[in-house]
């Protein structure tokens, strides 16, 4: 039997800034691991085969815009830059028995957003090479 439903509240999302994992929870107000699983088709003498090829993932994240967030974030979106980013994502908290998704990636997109009379937004996207899962 499955256990109870744990809210994403409790999610710590940590990117490497420099030497340290910093903990950027506070400035998300929501991420997403799209993790998707290619295929690849080959039609042959005996008929058609699909066999997986490999996987794409993307971290679209989001929260409110502040001076702090876009310390951290901001030079992150470097087009210059020759190495990609740690990052370490606990959809339903830290704690012991839970999962933890981790590795490296490129910081894609960074959308800072105001409108007059809203609160300011950002938005991104990382692109991870590979995901690994473990539980902590």
């Amino acid at each position: 039997m499955p256990g109870p439903i744990e809210a994403g509240k409790s999610l710590v999302f940590k990117v490497r800034v420099g030497i340290t994992m910093t903990d950027i929870s506070c400035y998300v107000s929501g991420v997403k691991l799209q993790q998707t699983m290619k295929m690849l088709e080959a039609v042959t003498g005996c008929g058609r085969a699909v066999r997986p090829s490999h996987a794409e993932y993307k971290i679209p994240l989001d929260g409110p815009f502040s001076a702090a967030e876009d310390a951290i974030l901001g030079p992150l979106f470097n087009p210059e830059a020759t190495t990609e980013t740690d990052w370490e994502f606990y959809p339903i908290g830290s704690t012991t028995g839970k999962p933890k998704y981790y590795g490296s990636a490129w910081f894609t997109e960074y959308s800072p957003d105001s409108k007059s009379g809203d609160v300011a937004k950002w938005s991104g996207n990382f692109e991870p090479s590979a995901v690994t899962r473990t539980v902590v």
